[in-house]
Order: C-alpha cells, then structure tokens, then sequence
C-alpha cells in the first residue's frame, strides 16, 4: 500500500476519534454538550459563579437555557440563553437539582469544574452570588447586640448579647449552642411608705437551639434555663436611708436568685457584608415560666406567672 495512503487512513481514523471524544466530553473551544434545562424558581443568570459576578438577566420559572456543564457535587450551572448569552445559575434553582448525581461532567470546561468545586454547598470554600441565594454552612458563629425590654416588670429596660455556635444538619437547618446576657434596671416608689425601691437584674440564658433559613430570613427557636439574679435596693424617700423589710417583715433589700425555664423565639433579617459573613437586624421574645406562691422572704416574690422579655437590635454572623 503506497505510503500516501497510508497517511490518508490513518488522517481519517484520527479525526473520527477525535470527532467522537470531543462530541462525548466537550472539546473546551466552545463545544457545547446540548441538552435543554428548566428553570423552576425564579432566579438570576450571572456572569461568573461567585459573588464576584453581575447579573446578566433575571429568570422566570418555565424558561428553557441550553445546558452547556455542571458539576455533580456543584452549585452552579453553564448555560446559554436563548439568545446566546453565556452564564451560570444555581443548580438548585433548576430541574437539575434533583438529579446532579446522574449527570456527566464536562471535562473540557475547567474553569467550570473549578468554579463549581469552589462553590459546592458542602465546601467552606464556597462564594455566594447574593443573600437570597444564601447557602448555609458547615458551622456557624454569631453575636447579638440589642435593646431589651422586661414587659412584666414595669417595662425595666436595659441591654442584652448574646454568642451562639450552630451545626448545620440539613440544607435550610441548623443546631447548637447559645448563651445570652442581660442587665435591666428599674426603681418604683412607694409614696404611703415613704420609700424608693431600685432593682437591678442580671439574666443569664444559655440554651439549644434550631434555626429555620430561607432567602435572607432566618427563625430561631430556643429552649433553655433562665438564671435571673436580681439585687434590691430600698431607701426612705426623705433621710435616704436603706430599709430591710417593709411592714410585713419581707426583705425589700438585698439579692434574690431564681432559675426557671425558658423559651425563645427569635426572626432575623440578613445582609451580606463579605464572604460567608454577614450583618443584619433581629428581635426576639423571651418567655419564661416562673414558679411560685407569691410567700417567699423578698416583697413581690414570684407567682406561677410567665414573664416575657423583648429584645431588638443587631445582629452578625459568621460561617466555616
């Protein structure tokens, strides 16, 4: 067989190879691996899958894009609109989302591949495009700042904080671990007895909890023990000096400790300020359930009764 032939076969057996692979796996020049998605929920189409990216266009449920790869363990999507923009969405923002496991993996698009690793929900590594693709992570920490108000005790105000470590157990799901602080102070006079009494409280609450997110909002659910020591000080309105007891020989000052159980419930509202970090706006209500028969040593001992207390104020989380 002349040499020249030989050439030619071996020319046309190379490229139907090379035809095949690149038809199979994407060639990374532009080959696309056709197969048409369905956006379910609606969503945005970015320029890049991290924060870094614009929006190119925003996404009604029912459009069709042209999937051109995805990672299996990804995030986020390559796809091309039905004009031919080119950019990547959320995978779970697509019918892809309940079949990421069956689909291949474009190996000639690298910086894909890349990119959706970089942004697997399951990596700490990962970048979110906005708050309201919010992905939870593996662990998170956080810090409260507020205002309280103790409604049951003639509105007593004063500040509250409070830190907390959650572990996420499912996609939109966390629990764990959280400590709260609080100082309120208040004084009524009494004018028949000629008398001013000051209080002051300190609360401690440290609780489990689980934490429900969605877009930007969480909500927060807390059980725990409510250790309030509180110190009262009674003086005579006139000479100032301090009184121990009232007429019917119950202490009206000193210090009182009591621990009773506690339920917190607690909606927040996020904004993203950095990777995985972000601040935002909470409220909370705090009741507790005190236990008594009103004939304990110190005046206004408690009753069975549940005493609510209000928070308002700041909010920063951080997640790993």
């Amino acid at each position: 067989m002349p040499i020249r032939n030989l050439i030619f076969i071996s020319s046309l057996a190379f490229t139907a190879i090379s035809f095949a692979n690149s038809s199979q796996f994407g060639s990374g020049f532009g080959q696309k691996w056709i197969e048409k998605i369905q956006i379910v929920r609606k969503t945005k189409i970015w320029t890049e899958p991290t924060k870094f990216g614009e929006p190119i266009a925003e996404l009604e449920p029912g459009v069709e894009l042209e999937l051109i790869s995805y990672s299996t363990s990804g995030a986020w999507a390559r796809v091309s609109t039905p004009k031919g923009r080119e950019g990547y969405v959320l995978v779970r923002h697509t019918n892809l989302s309940g079949r990421r496991g069956d689909g291949p993996l474009n190996p000639g698009d690298q910086d894909a591949i890349n990119s959706a690793r970089l942004d697997d929900p399951m990596s700490k590594n990962r970048e979110i495009a906005s708050v309201q693709d919010r992905t939870l992570s593996f662990f998170d920490t956080g810090l409260n700042l507020g205002y309280g108000n103790q409604i049951n005790r003639s509105f007593a105000s004063g500040f509250t904080t409070g830190i907390y470590l959650d572990f996420r157990v499912a996609t939109q799901w966390t629990l764990g671990l959280a400590y709260d602080y609080g100082y309120f102070s208040d004084s009524a006079a009494d004018l028949l007895a000629n008398a001013q009494t000051q209080r002051k409280s300190h609360r401690h609450f440290p609780h489990a909890r689980v934490r429900y997110a969605e877009s930007a909002f969480d909500f927060v659910l807390g059980i725990g023990l409510d250790i309030d020591s509180t110190n009262f000080n009674t003086q005579n309105l006139t000479t100032g000096q301090v009184i121990t007891q009232n007429d019917a020989g119950q202490l009206v000052t000193g210090s009182e400790r009591n621990s009773t159980l506690g339920l917190k419930i607690e909606p927040k509202y996020w904004f993203p300020i950095g990777s995985q970090s972000y601040m935002g706006l909470y409220s909370a209500l705090q009741l507790t359930v005190n236990f008594g028969d009103g004939a304990g040593s110190f005046a206004g001992a408690p009753t069975n009764q549940v005493v609510a207390q209000f928070d308002l104020g700041l909010c920063f989380s951080k997640g790993f």
